[in-house]
């Protein structure tokens, strides 16, 4: 039962993060935190116990970190936070190494369905836009090298296929905690949208072709 209520209470926290204000956010936390300390009191399994309370520190350091990158996040018409990331030839590309031309970045993993499902939408947008001036640029956040560098041959992925080596530099730097994520920034390296349309909207091509 105490362990229900914690899921619970994790899951209720969970979902305030993205839909409050940072100083509203860490005034629920701390109450979140609170709570759980008083319904720990209660459990009579000192495992159990110790367990849930190393999970709450953890928790509360994730917290923190996610709520810091969401208010730091950079706005619409503001410079883009880079990265850096080797491709398969372990050559290093940055961010702003493509300033001067838009950039659609594509966060996604091989083991994320959704986002090999985008992958015909992405490679016609790819192939449409060709001859324009614009960068795509694929991170992957797989951690298992071989199984990248696998599906960029099978899928013969184009555009620019960077590989962070797990939720890294870009994910925390931009508050991501879901993939796949589509961003694109502008000719300047500013931010046109940090949660673009994805390849197969019908909205994508009109934001790409308006800031052409």
């Amino acid at each position: 039962l105490a362990k229900k209520y914690l899921l619970s209470e994790e899951a209720n926290i969970y979902s305030q993060l993205f839909s409050t204000e940072k100083e509203e956010f860490i005034v629920n936390l701390n109450k979140h935190i609170s709570d759980v300390e008083q319904e720990l009191s209660t459990v009579n399994n000192e495992a159990f116990v110790t367990a849930e309370k190393e999970n709450n520190v953890k928790m509360i350091d994730y917290y923190i970190e996610k709520i810091e990158a969401i208010a730091n996040l950079p706005q619409i018409g503001e410079p883009a936070i880079d990265f850096t990331y080797p491709d398969k030839e372990g050559n290093e590309f940055s961010l702003s190494t493509f300033k001067g031309s838009l950039v659609y970045v594509d966060v996604w993993a091989t083991w994320c369905g959704p986002c090999k499902a985008e992958i015909p939408a992405l490679k016609t947008l790819e192939h449409d836009y060709h001859n324009n001036n614009i960068t795509f640029l694929s991170v992957s956040v797989d951690t298992d090298k071989e199984a990248w560098l696998n599906m960029v041959a099978d899928k013969q992925l184009g555009g620019v296929q960077l590989w962070a080596n797990g939720w890294t530099e870009i994910t925390k730097s931009y508050a991501i905690n879901g993939i796949p994520r589509f961003m694109l920034f502008d000719t300047d390296g500013n931010v046109i949208s940090l949660d673009a349309p994805r390849p197969s909207s019908e909205e994508i091509r009109g934001l790409i072709e308006t800031n052409l």
